[in-house]
């Protein structure tokens, strides 16, 4: 699909089942997040750093990287109901938990002051 703007990135989420975000090398996943913002399961490849987040809240289904491995995750997160329901009514809740502007800018200050007050010698 390319880059999309806000509201039609949300109506992309909105008429989808599942979002898929395989990656060799991904140094967050934003889109990740967007997604489970929306109330969509998501399905990772365990190099996606937020791959840990979604398993650890049972938010979507961490595959493996071969072609294989990848489509059998897929059918699994959309052949699983409880999984979308889950993802329905707690994807928001808990993204707006762990990395709202209010809780990652905290975590940023405490980091910025922890610097400030550890400044090597």
């Amino acid at each position: 699909v390319g880059f999309v703007e806000e509201k039609e990135k949300a109506a992309l989420l909105g008429e989808s089942d599942v979002f898929v975000l395989p990656s060799q090398h991904e140094n967050f996943g934003i889109a990740v997040l967007e997604a489970l913002a929306c109330g969509r399961p998501v399905v990772l490849t365990k190099e996606v750093q937020l791959s840990g987040f979604a398993a650890e809240h049972s938010l979507g289904v961490i595959s493996g990287d071969s072609p294989e491995a990848l489509a059998s995750a897929i059918v699994e997160a959309l052949d699983d109901d409880m999984l979308a329901t889950r993802c329905r009514d707690q994807g928001a809740g808990l993204v707006a938990r762990y990395f709202s502007v209010e809780i990652v800018g905290r975590q940023l200050m405490d980091m910025y002051r922890f610097s400030l007050d550890h400044i090597p010698a």
